[in-house]
């Protein structure tokens, strides 16, 4: 009698033993699907941010552009006119298009293709220089090199990384004709100046 109880306790142990391994494994397997289901939860949210970040700073980048686009266009019709009258009207342009730029620069990315602003008979770069052929002693405007090529100063520029824009100085009968000059920083003064033609770099 006493081996039957004792059997009968031991199914029992092994019948509680059993339940509790199941209700334990089937916790845990619901665990994980719940883990999981945050996870994807997460990444899901995570990409939906990224989209909307990446489309205010495309849609940032892209009105900024169109802003300098249009100032250009207004330069470029009166450089046609040939009328030097009007070279502070289109340094003033020129200063407002480069905030466009600016705009634009806070949005950079990679990946984006590089568009050129360009003005005639302006120099960015007024009292910047010490002399010929020389850098400011704080980085701001580097010398690039000698051509008689605006097209070469901006190749120059679209080299270096860190460049925003370039003023060309073209030949201008002394010493400081046929130079290249890069400019690395936002600090800069607009001046009308014959012979000089600058770019402004910015992504589209």
């Amino acid at each position: 009698m006493f081996a039957v109880i004792v059997s009968i306790l031991i199914v029992l142990v092994i019948i509680i033993v059993v339940a509790a391994a199941v209700v334990l494994t089937l916790r845990s397997s619901q665990d994980g699907k719940d883990a999981q289901a945050a996870q994807a939860a997460q990444a899901d949210q995570a990409a939906n941010d990224a989209q909307a970040d990446q489309a205010d700073q495309d849609d940032k980048a892209a009105q900024a552009a169109q802003k300098a686009q249009a100032i250009q266009a207004a330069n470029d019709a009166y450089t046609a006119q040939g009328d030097h009258a009007l070279l502070a009207a289109r340094a003033a342009w020129a200063a407002m298009a480069a905030q466009a730029s600016r705009d634009s620069q806070a949005y950079l990315d990679p990946t984006k293709k590089v568009v050129w602003q360009r003005f005639n008979d302006i120099k960015l770069v007024h009292g910047d220089i010490p002399a010929p052929r020389k850098s400011t002693s704080d980085g701001r405007v580097t010398f690039a090199g000698d051509t008689n090529s605006a097209s070469q100063c901006q190749t120059w520029c679209e080299q270096n990384p860190k460049c925003l824009g370039y003023t060309h100085v073209g030949n201008t009968g002394n010493e400081w004709a046929n130079q290249c000059y890069l400019l690395m920083s936002h600090t800069y003064k607009f001046v009308s100046d014959k012979n000089h033609q600058s770019g402004w770099k910015y992504y589209v």
